[in-house]
């Protein structure tokens, strides 16, 4: 299992949004799965623990970036990880942000990137395609959830 979800930090390494992936084992126990997300942070020391594997590491120029949603390839085994960019500081950033439109960002990741061991052997760019989608709707920041995806069936 994968699973998706933004970092948002109180550095300049993540502080506009960092799609990370994290991998779950499920085959010793499905309702008890082990998960390896890397990440653990602390406000002493921020960039200590690394994520398994960064998606889009945060924008240089602050842009948002969240939302994200992975799909995987039941067949190859690589993952899709759709998410937001620029959604909310297009609104109310400065400079390149401000004038930005919001897009919704597609990236590869191929199943040789998602190994047992954290973290990743493989890390950004990664093939990346904008694709345009109807934006959905968005009452807060609660709504952001992690979202996860299987690469095969039980």
């Amino acid at each position: 299992m994968h699973v998706t979800y933004t970092e948002f930090g109180f550095t300049t390494a993540d502080g506009a949004g960092q799609i990370d992936l994290a991998v779950c084992d499920l085959t010793s126990n499905p309702a008890n799965p082990t998960c390896t997300n890397g990440s653990g942070f602390d406000i002493s020391n921020p960039g200590a623990v690394p994520a398994y594997l960064i998606v889009s590491p945060n924008n240089a120029n602050f842009c948002e970036q969240e939302g994200s949603y992975p799909a995987a390839d039941p067949a190859s085994g690589d993952v899709y990880v759709a998410f937001e960019y620029n959604w909310g500081t297009n609104l109310n950033g400065v400079g390149t942000c401000a004038v930005t439109p919001t897009q919704e960002l597609l990236v590869h990741i191929p199943a040789s990137c998602l190994t047992s061991t954290s973290p990743s052997p493989c890390s950004p760019p990664f093939d990346q395609a904008t694709v345009n989608m109807f934006p959905r709707l968005r009452r807060s920041f609660l709504d952001i959830i992690a979202s996860p995806a299987m690469t095969s069936r039980a």
